[in-house]
Formats: structure tokens, C-alpha cells, sequence
């Protein structure tokens, strides 16, 4: 049995775990809560009915405590810091690209051991500059930024010919549809490789484990 325990909702990891667990022949068992990280006896409790624990939260530091209390494996689908079904699914699926993709905490660790740089960019031109890899969203809830973060395929080939664009989705108003759907956009690519990235995590995950 797979758990899918939700503190957060997100359909597009739900669904990835879901047919992930299909593949693997499992079933899947959805838990929305907002859990109290604060009693160590969850981790016991949740391990009693599950074979593998996925968990989207809005922390990060408890769910790794949650993880240490539970006696079966538990996988991050997405916390405060990590997206990491979403950002393994965006790397495969531009792994032939020679580029480093920038992922939430993990992008000064990934800018000092590549090629890749970081900086900070005052208009859209300038972020978009020989930019291999645009990844945009989610939308900001601030009505008053939208402009700020609007920008169209015209826009990207200006700052490089070779550019490939993902959206965490969903998509807002500042994302025009000539450039959602254009050639070049791997969104829809990125989502279809979600559940095979987390197959391989499930397998990884309880390959050797003893339950």
C-alpha cells in the first residue's frame, strides 16, 4: 500500500505517485490533513498502514523528523525547500541539454559546481539572456507583479535561439499561449515523465528494505 499524505494539495504530484503505484502494481491510499509534526508518534502510526509514505507539506525539517520516526521509507513530493519528483521530471526530460537547472535551495550548490551562474536581474531582458532553460511559476498571487513576470516567445528567442521553457503550473495570465505551447515548451513533457520518475524512486526506495 502507497500513501499519499497531503498536507498540501498537489494534484499533479497525487496523480504521478497514483499511476507510479499503478505501475508497480500497488494501490494508493490518499490522506489530506493538517498534521501536528510536533508528536513523534505519526511516523509510527502512518508506517502501521502504508509500505511506502509520499507527504507534500509546507515545512521541511519536521517531515525529515517524521521520516526518522517511521519504520517504512518515506519520499518527499514537495516541501518548503524540495520539489523533488517535479525537479527530476524537468531534468529528464532535458537531460540532453548541456545545462544546469536552477532548483529552489539547491541552486548555489549547483551554480558553484557548474557552469551555470547566478544573479540578480532587474528587467526581463536581462534574465532572459543566453538563458538555455526558462522555468517559470507558480503564478504570483500578487495582482500587481503580473506584468513584472510577463514575457512571450519573442522575448525568449531575443535573449537566445536555444531556449527550452517548463511552467510549474498552474499557469496564470502572464504566460501567453503562443509560448505554453510553442515547440520549444517542455511543460507537458516534464508532467508526462512525473510517474516514472517516481516509479523509480518507490523501487529505489524499498529495493533492500525489510518490512
Amino acid at each position: 500500500m502507497v500513501t499519499i499524505l497531503s498536507e498540501v494539495n498537489e494534484p499533479a504530484c497525487n496523480l504521478a505517485v497514483s499511476k507510479a503505484a499503478c505501475l508497480l502494481g500497488a494501490q494508493t491510499n490518499v490522506i489530506v490533513d493538517k498534521l501536528m509534526w510536533e508528536q513523534d508518534y505519526n511516523g509510527r502510526i502512518f508506517s502501521a498502514m502504508s509500505d511506502v509514505i509520499f507527504v507534500s507539506t509546507g515545512t521541511h525539517m519536521c517531515l525529515f523528523r517524521f521520516a526518522q520516526k517511521s519504520s517504512v521509507p518515506v519520499l518527499c513530493m514537495k516541501s518548503r525547500t524540495h520539489a523533488t519528483i517535479q525537479s527530476l521530471a524537468t531534468m529528464m526530460t532535458m537531460q540532453v541539454e548541456p545545462v544546469s537547472p536552477l532548483l529552489y535551495k539547491q541552486s548555489e550548490i549547483m551554480c558553484s559546481e557548474s557552469q551555470t551562474c547566478m544573479k540578480r536581474c532587474e528587467c526581463i531582458d536581462e534574465v532572459l539572456t543566453d538563458a538555455n532553460v526558462i522555468i517559470a511559476g507558480p503564478t504570483t498571487k500578487r495582482k500587481e507583479k503580473t506584468d513584472v513576470f510577463r514575457f512571450t516567445k519573442q522575448d525568449a528567442y531575443k535573449g537566445t535561439p536555444d531556449w527550452i521553457f517548463f511552467h510549474c503550473c498552474p499557469r496564470g495570465e502572464e504566460i501567453s499561449d503562443d509560448l505554453f505551447c510553442n515547440y520549444n515548451a517542455r511543460t507537458f513533457d516534464a508532467f508526462e515523465n512525473m510517474p516514472y520518475i517516481t516509479a523509480a524512486l518507490m523501487a529505489k526506495a524499498v529495493k533492500g528494505h525489510v518490512f
